[in-house]
């Protein structure tokens, strides 16, 4: 039905506390596969099902609904309690989960912040090349 597509999230909110098994489970599935599908430059189909599935769409789901549970801005406006520590963002080139402008915006305000955009990379922490990027910049900063 067309109310459901005008708000997926609550559709899968609804879906995922029903009392009918097959249909938390189905719609669990439906939603690690899209995610999984978002996460990776390189698609490789990944079937999800049972009870960690289930579990994962109730988490993301829940944060989803209630926007993470931070307001607008909330990093921005409270990044001043954290720039004396040094960080190092990497970030895929191709990640349309967490699109790269925000952490360019990011590194731009944070005097003490590195960042490396990984060309091949997505979303993903466990794609090659992000892995490796990753691990670099563990070492870079301890």
């Amino acid at each position: 039905p067309l109310y459901q597509r005008k708000n997926i999230l609550s559709w899968f909110n609804k879906e995922l506390k029903s009392k009918e098994k097959n249909k938390y489970y189905k719609a669990a599935s439906i939603w690690n596969e899209y995610e999984s599908s978002c996460s990776t430059l390189r698609y490789v189909e990944r079937k999800n099902s049972g009870e960690e599935s289930l579990a994962i769409a109730k988490i993301e789901v829940h944060y989803f609904i209630n926007n993470c549970f931070l307001t607008e801005n909330y990093i921005m406006d409270n990044l001043d309690k954290i720039l004396h520590l040094p960080c190092v963002i990497v970030q895929g080139r191709h990640d349309v989960i967490c699109p790269p402008f925000n952490a360019f915006s990011l590194s731009q305000s944070w005097k003490n912040c590195k960042i490396d955009i990984v060309e091949d990379g997505a979303h993903s922490a466990f794609e090659k090349n992000m892995f490796e990027k990753i691990i670099g910049a563990l070492s870079q900063i301890y």
